[in-house]
C-alpha cells in the first residue's frame, strides 16, 4: 500500500495530514489547511536600464567631450596669468647678457677706442667719465662705484686678467681674495672669462674703510682683447646683487653695450 505524501501538521496536536485528510484533523477534529504549492522555477522581473533614473546619463557623451576641453582650457589661461604676474620685471642674467643691436639709446654716451676700435655706451645721467687714455677709459658709476675698460692687441684673456689683477692698487683696495668665476660671463656680445672677489676699501685721501667687492673680465674678438676691472660697495644680498656689487646693475649696464669691432 503506498502512502499519499504529508503535507502538513496539524497546529493543535501536530498529526501529519494529507491531501485525503480533508479539511480537518484526523485526530483532534483540528480545522486544517493545506500550504500552497510552491512555485518552481520563478523569475524575478528585471527592469530595463533606461527606465532606472540612476542608471542614466545627466549629460550626453558629446557635451562631456565639450565640457571637459573647456575646463583645460580654463586651467591654462589660469596658469599663463599666474606665470606673467609672478615674474620678475628685471633682468636676471647680470654680467652674461649680450648687448642690443642698434643705434644708442636716448640717454646713452658713447665712448670710442680709435686705437683698438672697440666701443662703450654708458648712461649720462649716472655715469661720468673719471679718466682716459689710448688704451681705454675710467667710468664712475652711481654712488661711488667704478669701471675701467682696456683695449689690448691679441687673444691671450688669461694674461690680460693677470695683468688687470697686478695693477689694482693695492693700497686702496687691500686684502682682495676670488670669490669664485663669473658664470656666463660675457662683454657685449662676446664670451668672457672673469672672477670676482671680495677685500676692504681704504679711501686714499683717509675715511673710514669699509668692505668692497670687485670683478676682473676679459674677453678677445678678432684680434683686440678688452680687460674691464669693476669696484662697488660689497652687499650680502647676493640674490639681488650680482657677486656683492651694491650697484653690480649700473656696472653691467656698459659691459652689455660694449662693441667690439667687427663684432655681429
Amino acid at each position: 500500500m503506498v502512502q499519499a505524501p504529508v503535507i502538513g501538521f496539524c497546529g493543535r496536536c501536530g498529526a501529519p495530514f494529507t491531501a485525503a485528510s480533508g479539511s480537518f484533523c484526523g485526530r483532534c477534529g483540528n480545522p486544517v489547511a493545506a500550504a500552497p504549492p510552491v512555485a518552481s522555477g520563478y523569475t524575478y522581473p528585471v527592469a530595463p536600464p533606461g527606465s532606472v533614473p540612476a542608471m542614466q546619463h545627466k549629460l550626453s557623451r558629446q557635451r562631456l567631450w565639450i565640457f571637459g576641453a573647456g575646463a583645460v582650457i580654463a586651467l591654462v589661461v589660469i596658469m599663463t596669468v599666474v606665470v606673467v604676474v609672478v615674474r620678475p620685471l628685471g633682468t636676471t642674467c647680470h654680467f652674461s647678457c649680450s648687448s642690443q643691436h642698434g643705434p644708442p639709446l636716448v640717454g646713452n654716451s658713447l665712448y670710442k677706442n680709435d686705437k683698438f676700435g672697440y666701443s662703450v655706451e654708458y648712461l649720462a645721467a649716472s655715469t661720468k667719465v673719471a679718466s682716459s687714455d689710448a688704451n681705454g677709459v675710467v667710468l664712475n658709476v652711481g654712488q661711488g662705484s667704478q669701471i675701467s675698460f682696456t683695449g689690448t692687441s691679441g687673444t691671450d684673456v688669461d694674461g690680460a686678467l693677470q695683468s688687470a689683477f697686478k695693477g689694482i692698487d693695492s693700497n686702496t683696495f687691500q686684502d682682495l681674495q676670488p670669490v669664485g668665476p663669473v658664470r656666463g660671463a660675457e662683454i657685449g656680445n662676446v664670451p668672457a672669462k672673469g672672477t670676482a672677489y671680495k677685500g676692504n676699501f681704504v679711501p686714499p685721501n683717509g675715511g673710514a674703510s669699509g668692505p668692497v667687492g670687485a670683478i676682473v673680465m676679459a674677453a678677445s674678438f678678432n684680434n683686440v682683447t678688452v680687460v674691464t676691472v669693476m669696484f662697488s660697495g660689497y652687499s650680502t644680498d647676493q640674490a639681488n646683487q650680482p657677486y656683492g656689487l651694491a650697484e653690480g646693475s649700473s656696472l653691467d649696464y656698459p659691459i652689455t653695450l660694449t662693441h667690439f669691432p667687427g663684432s655681429p
